[in-house]
């Protein structure tokens, strides 16, 4: 939820989200320029109309986790500069790279790393979620492109993100849920949400 609102431009407030456990993570949406504030009462993020480029490295916990590698990403598929990304924990973790590609990303692999040369627009198409992380940057990156994004293989993120798509809508996201043939269908967000319930 952070890192969508970070790539959309958008304001979001998650109470009750656990700070202590997410310290590398928050850090490196600072050094991206977005303002973070983290305390008992949750984690707020206001987005940075110009976000810029980092480097990350996964590792164990407290390290960053490989878990938000894919949709951090996809938010930074946008970010000026060229960001680094190195997936030190589980091998063929980039397989999400060729969906991103399609939706006009700029990604290089080799590897267990990845550089992300950040562009001015992503652009709609039709992705495949191939892997739980994969579902939630493609979602992500739908929402960041302009025109129609269509992801398929939803049942993995279903999976592995409870409500998502109704979260997502309860702050303003234009994304609909098709149960009839497993998609899941984003347009390009700009919300001002202030709070994610649950």
């Amino acid at each position: 939820l952070l890192l969508a609102a970070s790539g959309t431009g958008g304001n979001i407030h998650i109470p009750n989200a656990p700070a202590y456990a997410m310290d590398v993570f928050l850090e490196k949406l600072r050094q991206m320029g977005h303002t973070v504030t983290a305390n008992d009462n949750g984690v707020a993020l206001r987005a940075t109309p110009s976000p810029q480029s980092i480097s990350i490295k996964t590792m164990p916990f407290p390290g960053f986790p490989t878990d938000l590698q894919a949709p951090m990403m996809a938010a930074l598929a946008c970010a000026q500069g060229t960001s680094t990304v190195w997936e030190t924990v589980y091998e063929n973790r980039m397989v999400h790279t060729r969906e991103l590609q399609k939706l006009g990303a700029h990604i290089q692999t080799n590897g267990i790393q990845a550089s992300i040369h950040g562009v001015d627009q992503l652009f709609g198409d039709h992705v495949i979620a191939t892997d739980i992380r994969a579902g939630a940057a493609l979602v992500i990156a739908g929402l960041m492109a302009s025109g129609e994004t269509v992801v398929t293989g939803i049942h993995h993120l279903e999976r592995g993100h409870t409500d998502l798509v109704e979260k997502l809508q309860s702050i303003g996201a234009r994304i609909a849920l098709s149960d009839s043939d497993e998609r899941v269908t984003a347009t390009k967000a700009h919300w001002s949400s202030q709070q994610v319930l649950g």
